[in-house]
């Protein structure tokens, strides 16, 4: 049988909860330059491609042919040493599973050449699970943002997640953090997303207890 959200039946305009980690659990970052190179990939995945080449003029015409911006939006994400999460907005039903091939690929062979090594780097195919409510959009952008409190980091002074995006507003153009912040700034402005997320670290010692049933 099928490992839990194995199975990918996309439907066009819906969101997605998409995380995979480590073949046997193994680190997937090492330092810093691991982490910088695969938001490097979703940067040319996903800026519009019109902003992607005044930023880089040279960059080869095949990277840009592969650029999914009209196709998904990454509305939130956290990068943990052997795992990740993203959030994302899928505009049609092929955007996120073009997008997964493509980053896996692409980081996979710079993983193992950087580090000497051969064969599979992440654990099995990546899991997604659709969102079907408001609520649970939410809730799963603040479990997102939480992940580093597991490891006794503070959100705050993490560097590899979308957080600093939310609180400071002046994200990278890749980030989508409007479906998200809309919630606030509408309907709830004197509730911050900040206050949002961060509250619930007052109420709970433990990230399990915020967490959605999502086993792998």
């Amino acid at each position: 049988m099928p490992s839990p959200n194995t199975i990918k039946t996309f439907t066009e305009d819906a969101y997605y909860h998409v995380y995979n980690r480590g073949v046997e659990k193994r680190r997937i970052f090492e330092d810093a330059e691991d982490y910088k190179k695969f938001l490097y990939y979703l940067k040319i995945y996903l800026t519009p491609t019109d902003i992607l080449h005044q930023q880089q003029p040279l960059m080869r015409t095949y990277i840009v042919k592969n650029n999914l911006a009209d196709e998904v939006n990454l509305l939130s994400f956290c990068l943990m040493p052997n795992h990740f999460h993203l959030l994302i907005h899928q505009k049609n039903k092929d955007g996120i599973s073009k997008l997964m091939k493509q980053l896996a690929t692409a980081y996979s062979m710079y993983f193992n050449k950087r580090y000497e090594r051969i064969g599979t780097l992440f654990q099995g195919v990546y899991k997604a699970v659709m969102v079907t409510s408001d609520e649970q959009l939410l809730h799963l952008s603040r479990y997102i943002h939480l992940n580093p409190i597991a490891r006794g980091v503070s959100i705050q002074d993490f560097q590899w997640s979308s957080y600093k995006s939310y609180v400071n507003q002046d994200g990278p153009v890749w980030v989508n953090t409007s479906p998200i912040l809309d919630f606030f700034n509408n309907q709830n402005p004197n509730f911050s997303y900040q206050n949002f997320v961060e509250k619930s670290i007052e109420t709970t010692t433990n990230i399990g207890q915020l967490t959605l049933d999502q086993s792998d």
